[in-house]
C-alpha cells in the first residue's frame, strides 16, 4: 500500500466531488439503472488495510461508479478490476470529462 498515492487519488476525487457542490448539487444522483454516490475514500482505504487486502490476488468492484474504490484497491498490489452499467449514452459520469 502506498499512502502518498492514496493521498493523490483522494485529492483528485475530493476536487471532483467538490465540483458538484460548487454547481449547487450533491455528489449523488439516480443513474436510471441504479444510484451513484461519492465514495468515502478514507474509509475505503482504512477498510482495505484492516482486511489486509495485500493478501489477495484479485479485486472486482461490481457497480464501480466513478472508479475510486478500484483505484484504492490497486494500491494494495491486487489486480483490481471494475464493471458498471453505463450512466447514460456516453457511459460517462455527468459533469466529468
Amino acid at each position: 500500500m502506498n499512502f502518498a498515492k492514496f493521498q493523490q487519488i483522494k485529492k483528485e476525487y475530493d476536487g471532483f466531488y467538490a465540483s458538484f457542490l460548487r454547481a449547487g448539487k450533491l455528489p449523488m444522483f439516480d443513474t436510471g439503472a441504479g444510484f451513484w454516490d461519492a465514495s468515502i475514500d478514507h474509509e475505503v482505504y482504512e477498510s482495505f488495510k484492516r482486511l489486509r487486502m495485500h493478501r489477495f490476488k484479485n479485486f472486482l468492484d461490481i457497480g464501480s461508479g466513478d472508479g475510486a474504490v478500484v483505484l484504492i484497491a490497486s494500491l494494495f498490489g491486487v489486480l483490481a478490476r471494475d464493471t458498471k452499467y453505463d450512466f447514460g449514452p456516453t457511459g460517462a459520469v455527468p459533469g466529468r470529462t
